[in-house]
C-alpha cells in the first residue's frame, strides 16, 4: 500500500503547485480509497492478534535451526509408485533437458530450476524427471542437489561431483560463475 501511495502521490503532482493543489479531486479520492484499506488492514491485524490471545499463542518469531531443514532434504528416488496429472509436464522438461542441456563442450554449468509456490508437486515431479530413462541416456553426469541454501547448495555439488570437502575460494568461484549464468538465462 505504501508503494501505491507513493507511486500514485508522484503521478498526481501538480506541475504548478498553488495552496488549491491538494483539493485536486483524484487525490481526494485516492486518500478516501487508501485510508479505508489501511482502517480494513489494521482491524485484520487486531483480529489475528485477539486469536492469538484466544489460543494463547505467544508473539515473535521463531529461528529455524540448521537440524529442523533437515526434514525438507529430498533424494532423487522416487517415492510415488505412480504420478497423477503431471505427465506433460515432465514430457516438457525431459524434453528441454535432452533437446537443450549438454550440448556444449561440458565446461558451461546449466541450471533449470523448477519453480512455484509450495504444493504444487515439485518435489514430487523432480525425481521423476531425474529418473527417466531418456535424461540417464543423455548425460554422462548427473548429480542430484537439494537447493535450500546457496554455500551449502555449492558446497554439496563440489563434494557430490568430486567426493572432496571443498574450501572457500572454490565455493566463492563457483557463486559467482553460477549467478553469472542465472543472470545470463533471465535475459
Amino acid at each position: 500500500m505504501l508503494d501505491e501511495c507513493s507511486i500514485k502521490f508522484n503521478a498526481l503532482q501538480i506541475p504548478h503547485r498553488n495552496c488549491f493543489s491538494c483539493f485536486n479531486p483524484e487525490m481526494i479520492l485516492f486518500r478516501f480509497d487508501i485510508g479505508k484499506r489501511m482502517k480494513a488492514t489494521r482491524d485484520r491485524f487486531l483480529q489475528i492478534d485477539e486469536e492469538r490471545r484466544r489460543f494463547e499463542l505467544q508473539p515473535g518469531v521463531v529461528e529455524r535451526l540448521q537440524e529442523d531443514e533437515e526434514w525438507r532434504q529430498t533424494s532423487s528416488l522416487i517415492t510415488e509408485q505412480k504420478i497423477y496429472g503431471r505427465h506433460q509436464d515432465i514430457e516438457t522438461i525431459v524434453e528441454l533437458l535432452s533437446t537443450g542441456a549438454g550440448d556444449g563442450d561440458g565446461e558451461d554449468l546449466a541450471v533449470y530450476p523448477i519453480v512455484g509456490v509450495g504444493g504444487l508437486g515439485k518435489t514430487t515431479l523432480a525425481p521423476w524427471v531425474f529418473n527417466d530413462e531418456r535424461v540417464i541416456k543423455h548425460f554422462d553426469f548427473r548429480i542430484w542437489v537439494c537447493v535450500f541454501n546457496m554455500m551449502r547448495i555449492l558446497k554439496s555439488i563440489v563434494e557430490s561431483a568430486t567426493k572432496k570437502n571443498p574450501d572457500l575460494f572454490t565455493l566463492e568461484v563457483m557463486q559467482k560463475r553460477v549467478q553469472e549464468e542465472l543472470l545470463g538465462k533471465k535475459c
